[in-house]
Formats: structure tokens, sequence, C-alpha cells
């Protein structure tokens, strides 16, 4: 499986595809396509046309495509439950947003992101949007040609930069709450035309802001102050951008390109300065330092400059990949961290879930379900068929069954009475009782002719009587004879050895299949005669013998 994100804003479509390993991931291709800045261009096209022939490319059963929704139409709150349960919390979200944002449950989707565990409490950044900006999201992959995964945010997104994503939300200690440290770690990544605003406390991502202000109101200033087009002023600002710390050997023409982009810059720290001044009143903390990301970020001594302005250590930033191997040659930190982020909302696992806010009537359905439907569709309604067809048949056959009984216990009365002469209420019970009788006397009768059939051993005592030799050819003289079913057994004394032989040709010619088998004899033999004692089968049945 593969997990593509898709950042889209008004400069440029970046897109990371990561793929999962053994551990976490890997960035396999990153890819980026420069839009037109031309003012009377429809972004919306190019950007629908971009994004058609890109994914094209890729099978949808192999793939998850996760995009973000604007940072401009996204509100986040940090939040505390008293309880741990995810579904507890995504309950509750809404309830607890209504008073400080314009969003209901009618209008809004809400998602939360747990940052982490404390003996009492839960902490919680909420995220909302309204139901109009994800039905926007989804109506541009719908016209781009694919349908998306995940719907995310593009400030939570970065974050999977900074954080550890793989593992599950930390659990403090009541020690390490005692101990809560009040500084705090501000991170900026100034975009194109917005800059997101992360701050940590504790390793816990507590708030998130956005400001519409990014390099293009930069480059913006220097294309008016040289009368440059804007691209040349972005190639110019890329290449060369810098802020003059000391004046004094820099030439005027340095002193007023360096000024240009104080000017511009000021105005952003000034609201950058209300915002820090507000977050430490509300969340009773100081700044410790402030990390400069993404593109206006390597800006020559933009850091000192900032430092300056809003009077906390500041200091541009290379992102890495946080817990992703890096296979892609052409990646870019300084504009691919969101798109990455993206991508690897796609890796997460149910312990830390991925911010998605297709959920409840956006919730997207499952295809394996869809793709199993469409190809055993025709089977399964065969099938259904036959299944209603074979109820049918089984109801119809126990009435036809209900049918027949009570038309034959009507024949059964009738034919008791004509036969048996039985009738009244007790009808039935007597004439099952009379059809008894008369099976069981039919099967006497049946027993008896068999056993008519049945040679007594008297016969074959004389049968085997008058197979013998005559006396002057075999002397016998029989001391035990017994007839049990089949068997025979027979015991005695001869005079002579020879007589043996004689006597046994004998009972094989009158054995089942000539067999017969001697036994050894208990009779005591007197002197000149010798014992025997056979065994042998015999047909009982008459005529057999």
């Amino acid at each position: 499986m593969k997990y593509i994100g898709i950042d889209i804003d008004s400069y440029s479509v970046k897109i990371a595809e990561v793929s999962p390993n053994s551990t976490s991931g890997e960035l396999t291709k990153y890819t980026e396509f420069k839009i037109s800045q031309d003012p009377n261009a429809n972004n919306r096209l190019e950007v629908i046309d971009i994004l058609r022939n890109f994914t094209s490319k890729f099978n949808p059963g192999e793939t998850h495509f996760i995009v973000g929704i604007d940072q401009s139409y996204v509100t986040h709150r940090h939040l505390t439950f008293p309880f741990k349960e995810r579904y507890n919390i995504q309950k509750s979200l809404a309830f607890e947003l209504e008073d400080s944002i314009p969003l209901s449950l009618d209008n809004g989707v809400f998602e939360a992101k747990i940052t982490s565990y404390e003996p009492e409490q839960t902490n919680v950044l909420a995220s909302a949007t309204s139901k109009e900006h994800v039905i926007q999201t989804l109506e541009l992959c719908k016209d781009a040609g694919f349908d998306p995964y995940i719907i995310s945010t593009r400030a939570l997104a970065f974050s999977n930069i900074f954080e550890n994503w793989v593992d599950p939300p930390i659990e403090k200690s009541t020690s390490d709450v005692e101990n809560r440290n009040s500084q705090a770690h501000i991170i900026l990544n100034i975009g194109y035309e917005d800059t997101m605003l992360l701050m940590y406390v504790d390793d816990d991502l507590t708030c998130i802001r956005s400001f519409s202000w990014g390099v293009r109101y930069i480059a913006e200033d220097l294309a008016i102050k040289y009368q440059i087009p804007l691209s040349e002023s972005l190639k110019e600002l890329k290449a060369q951008g810098y802020i003059l710390v000391n004046k004094d050997d820099a030439t005027s023409d340095q002193i007023v390109f360096s000024e240009t982009l104080q000017k511009s810059i000021d105005k952003f720290a000034h609201d950058l300065t209300l915002t820090f001044l507000e977050l430490k009143s509300k969340f009773n903390l100081d700044i410790e330092k402030c990390s400069l990301a993404g593109g206006a970020a390597y800006i020559k001594n933009i850091g000192p400059y900032f430092t300056q302005k809003l009077e906390v250590t500041s200091n541009s930033i290379k992102t890495s990949l946080n817990q992703v191997a890096n296979k892609a040659a052409t990646y870019s930190s300084v504009t691919g961290s969101v798109a990455l982020g993206l991508a690897i909302e796609g890796l997460k696992k149910p312990r830390n879930p991925a911010i998605n806010f297709l959920k409840g009537e956006f919730a997207k359905k499952n295809e394996s379900f869809e793709l199993f439907w469409q190809k055993w569709n025709f089977s399964l309604k065969v099938a259904t068929a036959c299944f209603a067809l074979l109820v049918v048949f089984g109801f119809l056959r126990e009435q036809m069954a209900l049918t027949i009984s009570e038309e034959s216990e009507l024949v059964l009365k009738d034919q008791a009475k004509s036969v048996a002469g039985i009738s009244g209420r007790r009808a039935v019970k007597q004439t099952k009782k009379y059809i008894h009788n008369q099976e069981l006397r039919a099967k006497n009768i049946k027993e008896f002719e068999q056993l008519s059939q049945v040679t007594s051993a008297l016969d074959i005592i004389k049968d085997l009587s008058s197979k013998l030799p005559s006396k002057k050819q075999l002397t016998l003289d029989v001391r035990r004879l017994n007839i049990k079913n089949t068997q025979v057994t027979i015991s005695g004394l001869v005079n002579r050895t020879d007589s043996l032989k004689i006597l046994k040709d004998v009972l094989k010619q009158y054995a089942l299949k000539n067999k017969i088998t001697s036994l050894n004899s208990r009779l005591l033999a007197p002197s000149g005669k010798k014992s025997f004692s056979y065994k042998f089968s015999v047909s009982r049945k008459k005529g057999h013998l």
C-alpha cells in the first residue's frame, strides 16, 4: 500500500509518496508542481489538471490519497477531559467547543488529537471545520479523479515532522505534572501565503494559530520597489534574500533591499508579538524560543531579526524526516514538510490515529465490500432467489403435508370402521392399537414360518450318523456331541489311528466349505484307543444338509 500526501497552496502542489516498512515508513518519491502566478489564470482548473495527470498513474486499490484542508478554515482549541477513552472524547467535543466557536453538530465536523495522558485528565487538541469546507475539498478531489482516504489539517500534518507519531501519546506521572515546565517552544512554518504557528509545552502540542502572511507578501513588496514581475521577485528572494545586521559596510542598494524586507516583515512581527502576549497570558507561561521553518526561514539573518523584534530567541531550523527513511533525492524540507506530514497520517496506527474529517455523513465506505459486491452481486442475487424459492417450497410442502395428513386420517377412520368395526371419539387411538396388534401377529407368523424351515439338532445327528461308515470300517465311541446354532462340536474315541482320518474325511464332507477344526481332546484314551475332538459348521436350513 502507498500513502500519498497532497499539499495544495496558491504557489505549488507538493506531493509526497510514502510506503510502510517494518518500523514506520519510507519516503519513496517527492514531486512539486508550480502553479501559474498570472492573476488572470484559473488556479483551480490548473490544480485539477495537475492532480488528474498525477493520480491517474496509480492503482486505486493499492494507493491511499491524503489531503489537508486550508488552515484558515480550521480552528483548534486546547481541552482537558477527565477520562481517557477516545470514543467518549469524540462524543463530547461539540459540546465542549460550542461556547468558543461558531459551529454546531449540524454544520461542523470535529476531531481530537490526544497529546498526553495525566493521572487525573487527558490533554486534547480539538480541531473543527465546517461541513461546507469538507464538501469543497471532496469536490476538488472528485474533479481531480480520485477519492481521498483521509482529509486532515495542514498544521497537524506539519506537527508529524516533530513528534513521535509511531508510539501512543505519552502518559505523565504525578511528579511530571508537579514539575511542569512553564516554558513554551514556538515553531513557525512560513509558507507562500500563510504562516502556521505551533506551540509546544513539555512536548505537548498545546496551541495552533494561522496567519495570512507569507513569502508572497515579501516578494510583492520587492516587486513594487524594483518594478519587476512577481515571478522575478520570488527568484531573487530565494537566491539571495538577506537582512543586514550591520549597515556600516553595506552599500546603499544593499541597505534599500534589506529595509524593504524589514518593512514587510515588521507588519507580520507586530501581529506575532500580540499573539505571543495573548498566549503568555492565556496559558500562564513564557516563550523560551522560536524556531523558523518554511521558505522565508532561509532568508539570511532572519533569525536575529525576529529575535530583535519578538524579544524571543529565534533561529531557522531545517526540518528532518522524523522516523521516516528518505529514499527521494528530490525532497525539499523547505516546501515538502506538510506534504510529508499528510502522507504520514496514512501510516498512523489506531493507538495514535490520524486526524480525519471524513466522519459521520462523510465517512468513507468500505471499499473491500464494494469490490466484493461488484464481483459477486449476480451470484448473490441468484443465491437469494434460490433461497426465496426454497422457503416458498418449504411452506407449500408443509401445507400439502398437513392436507394429506388430514385426508389420511379421514380415510383411516373409514377403513377402521369397515374393516375392524372401530368408531367413536377414540377411533384413531384404537385403530393404531389394532394396526400394532396386526403387525405383531404378522411378525410372529413370519418368524414361525422361518422356524419351521430350520433343521433340528436331531435331524443333524440322524443325517450325520447315516454318513458314517459301518462298524467294521470305523469303531466310533462318541462321548460328547454339542450343537449350538450352526456350530457342531464332537468328541470321542476310536480304535485305530487310521480311523481318525476316515472320521475326519466324513465330517469334512458334512461341514460347510469342507472346513473342520481339530481341538485338543480332554478325554483320557484307554490303551489301544485314540481320542479326538473336532469343531465344524453346518447349515440349519432344510434341504442344505
